[in-house]
């Protein structure tokens, strides 16, 4: 007589797993279940303060906007204060990729962060992988001293450009950034010793 105690045995584990995983089903349908009945009992209860954030996040990105220059930059402050470091400029960039449930970004700002990349990049390029800080001076802008922090600048600067990417999902404008990726990963990397980076070439801090 042929031995099925095997076979049973493996029947018997399939519908434990069988059963375990129905149980979890079950439990995440419920979870999300009560989820949404929750937002929807609270949506009420935050609607007024949703939508002065919305409108302060609406208000902050058009102010970021109206500070782009006609290249692309972005300044501190206007032309009026004339100044554009590209470490605060990458940040509010990154401010005008920022999204959460219910603010969207629109293509204003999509745009307002594609030139400022074509305008960092660059820069970037000509200065050979670290970019200084700048000032709009009797109608140019010139570079007037060196950014104080070469690695953060970097960072700063490929974090903007994998947003941005992974936001529109697609690589159109690679091509031309593609220098200034490279450059900038290789700066970084000359900077590193084993596992610290450098603050800059002349600060190994």
């Amino acid at each position: 007589m042929k031995d099925f105690s095997g076979m049973n045995h493996a029947g018997r584990t399939w519908r434990v797993i069988a059963a375990v995983l129905l149980f979890a089903s079950v439990l995440a349908s419920a979870y999300f279940i009560a989820d949404r009945s929750f937002m929807r009992r609270n949506q009420e209860k935050y609607r007024a303060d949703t939508e002065w954030l919305g409108a302060l996040i609406a208000a902050e990105k058009q102010w970021i906007r109206q500070n782009q220059g006609a290249d692309g930059q972005i300044y501190m402050n206007g032309e009026k204060a004339g100044d554009v470091d590209p470490y605060f400029a990458c940040h509010a960039a990154l401010g005008l990729l920022a999204g959460a449930h219910g603010f969207e970004v629109h293509e204003e700002d999509v745009m307002c962060v594609r030139e400022y990349l074509n305008w960092h990049t660059a820069r970037l390029i000509e200065s050979g992988g670290i970019t200084g800080v700048y000032r709009y001076t009797d109608g140019r802008l010139l570079r007037i001293g060196n950014a104080d922090s070469v690695d953060a600048y970097l960072g700063a600067y490929l974090e903007l450009m994998g947003n941005y990417i992974r936001l529109c999902e697609s690589a159109d404008g690679l091509d031309r950034w593609e220098e200034g990726i490279s450059l900038a990963v290789k700066t970084l990397r000359k900077l590193t010793a084993g596992s610290l980076t450098a603050v800059s070439f002349d600060n190994g801090t």
